[in-house]
């Protein structure tokens, strides 16, 4: 999967810092503040969906005319995607892991699969019983829950369709169910009811069905349409009729109301490059509307989420965990740092794993061979200190003298960086003489696991771009590096930290 490099680096002077991201002075952005993505009247009064995919564009249904998805582009170019054979027209949208996307074709009782590379439309479910589906959320495992509302009746179900597609009816008798989600652990299924203006929440059991509903919140007027989670298991419900987005804790608070512009949003999404913008359907205007949140929305980082790559191909992988005699690998101290007193790594019995005593130590230690493109995987622990916090680095593209330096921050901090950020000292273009500060800060939340756990780091370069990836998702990519070859290597600095499992794959030229 491509991801959309975080905003690259601000250059700076010798000593100072450039950030991506977040940038260091940079002005403060307005949130919750709407303004159009698409012109008026771009989207049929059918526009649905939304949903973003990995390289930051949304798609939506009915782009144009009936039975179409429409993509845009983050800066607001349109065209029609794919058109839906037959009848079928879609309405709820979402992105599986691998990139299919997934529709619920409320006129055919279908769920489609869109291939996103060929463009291949498909039957992924069909269920007669269904009366429409509307919405869809995604699980953990790859199955979907399906609304189902019965709009005539003022009645609806749910469905969970399983990853071969297979269908099974999990709940009835419930009002007009739209909106559906998950909570971040997958535990909750959070369900609306646009007629009754109430939503739900269900516990989920381990295979897959619902436990008793518990009301979550009931609001006094407006209905509901689509709603979302975001990291923090925030739900952002459309309000219809009201024109806002509602903004829900898991506790049933309502934190605050966004205007979008139009009063008929119909559903939301989040994406951009730090999936911190909310993107809204609204049929009024027959548009998409665009705001800044504060936290990035659950599905964008569920985007991110992959196996590592000693997972997906374990073959090929070049063993590099220390020797006794730590033949093959070095210490370095930056140039601006004193010498450590003491020797603060070594093997625990059987070698298999290195530890690293930091206290009073700030050094780096290197694999002598040099490498270019590749991948270097590396599993870590912190074992003490005087906090629950720490510090230490993944280092690769490192000169044996310490001056060119790539780190990705293995780190517990009050402040940045901290653990999947990336930061460098690299060659000024002004003055190559000197060193420029560079960090790349993940906009991923905190994929740290607590004190004595063993967690999973990836740093991969290929070409100029290099890619953090820590406990199961991409956190940073930085698609400026100067260097194509250096050193790997780990950081002891102050906290004692474990390391284990340190193996390297060279990869081939970029893809």
């Amino acid at each position: 999967m491509v991801m959309a490099a975080i905003a690259g680096a601000l250059a700076a002077g010798a000593g100072d810092e450039a950030r991506a991201g977040a940038g260091a002075g940079a002005p403060e952005e307005e949130l919750y503040a709407a303004r159009p993505l698409t012109p008026e009247g771009s989207f049929t009064p059918g526009i649905e969906g939304p949903a973003c995919d990995a390289e930051g564009n949304v798609y939506a249904v009915n782009y144009e005319r009936q039975q179409t998805i429409g993509r845009v582009s983050p800066g607001g170019k349109a065209e029609v995607f794919v058109t839906l054979p037959g009848k079928s027209t879609g309405n709820g949208l979402r992105f599986g892991r691998d990139g299919t996307l997934y529709v619920a074709d409320y006129v055919g009782h279908n769920v489609l699969k869109v291939d996103p590379r060929t463009r291949a439309v498909s039957v992924h479910a069909h269920e007669e019983r269904m009366s429409q589906p509307n919405d869809l959320a995604l699980a953990p495992d790859g199955s979907l829950y399906a609304s189902d509302p019965n709009w005539q009746g003022g009645t609806g179900r749910l469905w969970r369709i399983a990853p071969d597609g297979s269908t099974r009816l999990l709940s009835t008798g419930m009002g007009t169910t739209n909106g559906i989600d998950l909570s971040p652990d997958g535990k909750t299924l959070y369900v609306n009811e646009s007629v009754q203006r109430k939503i739900w929440a269900f516990p989920v059991k381990p295979d897959g069905s619902l436990g008793e509903k518990r009301l979550l919140i009931e609001f006094p007027d407006h209905g509901f349409d689509g709603m979302r989670c975001d990291v923090d298991g925030n739900l952002h419900a459309t309000r219809y009729g009201k024109g806002v987005v509602a903004v829900v804790s898991p506790e049933g608070k309502v934190l605050r109301e966004v205007g979008v512009l139009g009063a008929r949003p119909s559903n939301i999404c989040f994406g951009g490059p730090d999936g911190r913008t909310a993107y809204v359907t609204e049929v009024e205007h027959q548009r998409i509307v665009q705001y800044r949140v504060e936290r990035p929305g659950l599905e964008w980082l569920r985007s991110r989420e992959r196996p590592s790559a000693l997972e997906s191909d374990p073959v090929g992988w070049e063993d590099l965990m220390p020797r006794p005699g730590f033949e093959g690998w070095r210490r370095v101290v930056l140039p601006s740092d004193p010498p450590s007193p003491r020797n603060p790594w070594s093997l625990s019995a059987g070698g298999k794993t290195l530890v690293a005593k930091g206290e009073g130590i700030k050094e780096m230690l290197l694999h002598e061979k040099e490498r270019g493109d590749g991948v270097f995987y590396v599993e870590w622990r912190f074992t003490g200190g005087p906090k629950d916090e720490y510090n230490g680095g993944v280092y690769v593209r490192t000169l044996l003298d310490g001056k060119i330096w790539h780190q990705a921050q293995v780190a517990q901090m009050p402040k940045r960086p901290v653990l999947g950020d990336l930061f460098t000292d690299v060659p000024d273009p002004a003055d190559p003489s000197k060193p420029k500060r560079v960090e790349v800060l993940s906009a991923v939340p905190n994929r740290a696991r607590p004190p004595g756990e063993w967690n999973a780091m990836e740093v991969t370069c290929r070409g100029r771009t290099i890619t953090v990836w820590v406990n199961g998702a991409a956190t940073v990519q930085w698609s400026d590096c100067p260097i194509d070859r250096g050193h790997v290597g780990l950081q002891a600095e102050f906290y004692d930290l474990e390391f284990r499992s340190l193996r390297f794959k060279a990869l081939d030229g970029p893809r």
